[in-house]
């Protein structure tokens, strides 16, 4: 579509330099802006990935980091509530308040469920809504309390990505790749109607009055003063006038390209509706601005602005200088609103000016609270920083012993099930991951290091049908020593090393289906966790920032286009992994399954790792051995011994130490055969694990529950290289004395 306007936008885009605005420094400050809001003294905040939380007083900026008390220094949600409060949501510790002059963290046991916080909004009533990796968060401010939603509640998903509440109180949850959940308190209970759409992408671009969105992927919702519900998806922009009953669709001008770059290319007698409206197909926010002006985020494309009573685009960004993937959008009272970049740091819109952005928008769009009028009443007093969560209670405990027990049949070989992401273990898998089998993607390129014990689980990896001629699955060692606690340690070399399977896909326009990566899984008999490490290791530069996947699980069938079409038995996304993150799931053997990581529309595919681990079914005598990498170390909670691997009905003494927790551990192990327990399984073993530190369980006991999820505490880690350093000497020795050398 030809731009808007060209020559006067031109002369218009700014880089920081609109009079009065705050400037930014991206050498100093960051590059990677992923969240903006306003607070109620009207501070500007800036949430950077790495570079902790930037809060601008009209006078300077100043930086917070884990040094003034925050969780970690990646801040992917800010949000100020009605109190006065600023939260920030993290990585891998939850979220940080600050009340103006403490800064306090609420991580797994003291806030919410989820390590990682994408989205974070203030609803009208005090209340503040988190979207995390573990389901949603509610702070109910009336009663000081902490209340979590997940899978199990009613909500589609416990991955989400936005959250927004409008002027009547009503819940709008994003998730990753389920839909939309709306939420409405009935009979003093959250009820949830859930929005679906496609995981594929649809094949048509003029729709209104549909009752699907366009896409169950979604990156972003905003709700305007007037009650309209935007929704930023990976294959366009829905919005709806009857509170999400209907939706009319907005599509890229690329839409109908995507679609004729399928693998069997455009569906017989495809014919494009019409073109897009957008930029671009891939939407990261939409928000209005208070003169009814619609801003639109994209992933490439930069930022556009439309006039909704005219029609008509009246502006765009351009992709210079790293301007091209947009994450956030904050008005400035009297000023262009401020843009906030995946490579280019902050700028302010060349385009006018613009004021609050209507109610209820998730931290990614727009801050929630306008300027104040200038007062010469006394300053408010400090608002009191949240308590922590509280501890289960025996009816909490044996509500979910119950729960887990309605599930009392085995689930048959060939289920599987998502059971959540890890995004605390980062590259120190040893141990925790992989005790089956093992492949770190790569290490030996052109080969993988196989850490496995067991030859009858097989993982077999290769680029998806739609491919070049000649063309195959890539093996790359991109850092051959590394220090970033992020790459995968690997215990046979005694060090960190980055290497990666890659599906080629950069060779290939984005409009492109595939090629994808396809991981043949072969498991024995038992239930068994399967575990795949993704870090976007070169995630700031470049194209390299454009990742995104989609992650299925399907059985297994000889035939390619066979197994493309087999049914999804379990699916994830993977996106703005910068940090690490091991999304896990739950399949029964014996069986044979295909694990498609679908590049969609990113740049490339990649993957470091692919990790088997039993956790349900009878103990073979392989499963009894130690690993020949531990050189004979124990390794695990302190009071493990791999010698003699227990069942899970065995450890409950131990466990339980005494607490009224014994029943739902002895749950929590049983119903691991259980696909209906697999998507509640980690909020209830965080449930037990808090319940266990209030009633101050021995170390043992709570060690080993923490190893379970996994969960870490700070002196973990520095015991990880300990342990890990210790078995590489020993391993060496070993090697040493069988070949007869002199052990050194």
């Amino acid at each position: 579509m030809k731009r808007l306007l060209t020559g006067w936008v031109a002369s218009l885009l700014l880089v920081s330099s609109v009079a009065g605005a705050p400037s930014w420094d991206s050498g100093k400050q960051g590059r990677f802006v992923m969240a903006l809001a306003r607070d109620a003294a009207g501070a500007l905040w800036a949430g950077t990935e790495d570079m902790g939380v930037w809060r601008h007083d009209g006078q300077a900026w100043r930086q917070f980091t884990t040094k003034d008390g925050l969780g970690d220094d990646n801040a992917y949600a800010v949000c100020a509530d009605s109190a006065g409060r600023v939260w920030v949501g993290h990585l891998n510790h939850g979220v940080s308040v600050y009340n103006g002059q403490t800064w306090r963290n609420y991580d797994l046991l003291t806030g919410p469920l989820g390590d990682r916080v994408h989205a974070i909004a203030a609803a009208p009533d005090g209340d503040v809504w988190m979207a995390t990796s573990a389901g949603l968060t509610r702070y109910v401010a009336v009663i000081d309390a902490w209340v979590d939603y997940t899978i199990a509640d009613g909500l589609p998903s416990n991955q989400f990505t936005s959250i927004a509440v409008d002027p009547r109180g009503v819940v709008y949850a994003g998730s990753a790749c389920n839909g939309l959940a709306v939420g409405t308190l009935a009979g003093g209970r959250m009820v949830w109607r859930i929005v679906p759409g496609p995981i594929q992408r649809p094949q048509r671009s003029r729709v209104s009055g549909e009752k699907l969105l366009p896409s169950a992927l979604i990156n972003h919702l905003s709700i305007t003063a007037r009650g309209r519900v935007y929704v930023a998806t990976n294959y366009g922009l829905a919005y709806s006038d009857d509170q999400a009953q209907t939706w009319t669709w907005a599509r890229g001008v690329d839409w109908a390209e995507h679609v004729k770059g399928l693998a069997d290319g455009a569906p017989r007698n495809f014919k494009a509706d019409g073109p897009g409206t957008l930029l671009e197909d891939y939407v990261t926010f939409a928000t209005e601005d208070a003169k009814g002006r619609l801003w639109v985020g994209h992933w490439t494309k930069g930022v556009e602005t439309f006039d909704l009573g005219a029609g008509k685009r009246v502006w765009d960004s351009g992709t210079d200088s790293g301007r091209d993937f947009a994450n956030a959008w904050l008005a400035v009272p009297g000023e262009a609103p401020l843009l906030a970049w995946s490579g280019g740091g902050l700028s302010q819109a060349g385009f006018g000016s613009a004021s609050v952005a209507g109610v209820g928008a998730s931290a990614a769009g727009a801050g929630t609270q306008p300027a104040p009028a200038p007062s010469s009443a006394a300053p408010k007093p400090v608002p009191a920083l949240p308590k922590p969560a509280a501890p289960p209670s025996e009816k909490d405990l044996a509500q979910l012993q119950a729960r887990l027990a309605a599930c009392a049949t085995p689930s048959p070989p060939g289920t599987a099930g998502f059971r959540g992401e890890d995004w605390q273990t980062q590259g120190d898998w040893v141990g925790r991951y992989g005790r089956t089998k093992g492949i770190l993607c790569a290490q030996k390129a052109p080969l993988d290091d196989d850490m496995g014990n067991d030859m009858y689980t097989m993982v077999r990896a290769r680029i998806g049908r739609h491919h070049g001629d000649k063309d195959s699955l890539r093996y790359w060692v991109h850092w051959l020593r590394s220090d970033d606690r992020r790459v995968l340690y690997n215990p046979t070399l005694g060090y960190r090393r980055q290497s990666d399977w890659d599906d080629h896909g950069e060779t290939y326009a984005m409009t492109y289906d595939g090629p994808d990566m396809w991981v043949d899984v072969t498991v024995t008999a038992g239930v068994h966790r399967l575990s795949l490490y993704f870090f976007n290791k070169d995630g700031h530069d470049g194209a390299n920032r454009w990742r995104d996947y989609l992650v299925e699980v399907k059985p297994y069938a000889a035939d390619p286009k066979q197994a493309e079409t087999a049914p999804t038995l379990a699916h994830c996304r993977v996106n703005r992994f910068w940090g690490g993150v091991y999304p896990q799931f739950v399949v029964t053997g014996p069986a044979r399954y295909h694990v498609r990581i679908a590049r969609n529309g990113s740049f490339n595919t990649i993957v470091q790792a692919v990790l088997v681990d039993k956790v349900w079914g009878e103990l073979s005598f392989r499963d009894k051995w130690r690993q020949l990498w531990l050189a004979s170390q124990p390794f695990g909670p302190v009071d493990q011994d791999w010698q003699r691997v227990k069942a899970a009905e065995e450890m409950v003494p131990e466990v339980a130490d005494g607490l009224a927790t014994a029943g739902l551990w002895r749950e929590l192990s049983r119903a691991t055969s259980c696909d209906g327990t697999w998507a509640v399984d980690r909020a209830a073993r965080v449930e037990l694990l808090r319940a266990m530190v209030a009633g101050k369980a021995s170390a043992p006991a709570t060690e080993r529950l923490r190893w379970s999820l996994p969960a870490w505490e700070p002196e973990e880690r520095k015991g990880f290289e300990t342990s890990v350093s210790s078995a590489y000497k020993a391993l060496r020795q070993k090697l040493d004395k069988d070949k007869g050398a002199p052990a050194g």
